[in-house]
């Protein structure tokens, strides 16, 4: 991901130029069954969503801030364990297994 930069028109109509916007630390992908994918997810459905059979979650967390961290605890219900190793630099890449889930950290 790369920052972008955004362009605007002043009240009296000149273009402005905004600042970059920075990327975001977090990507939210819901696959469904029949091939689709659903990008615009409320995060405080996930917890209903990942009780479907016919739905997998994919969350892609890039330097993981304590709103991300809330996210992994209150709605995916992670091991704590899982959410520290999720939050420490230069943790080596893995798979756990955890009831109902497998956690990949790379």
């Amino acid at each position: 991901m790369h920052a972008r930069s955004t362009r605007t028109r002043s009240p009296n109509g000149a273009r402005q130029e905004q600042p970059p916007t920075a990327p975001q630390s977090r990507q939210l992908l819901v696959c469904r069954v029949d091939g689709r994918f659903v990008s615009k997810v409320d995060p405080e459905h996930i917890s209903e969503i990942i009780k479907q059979k016919d739905e997998f979650v994919w969350l892609d967390l890039q330097d993981p801030q304590e709103h991300d961290i809330a996210l992994l605890r209150d709605e995916f219900k992670f091991h704590p364990l899982a959410i520290e190793e999720a939050t420490r630099h230069h943790e080596r890449p893995k798979v756990d297994s955890y009831d109902g889930f497998y956690f990949l950290d790379f």
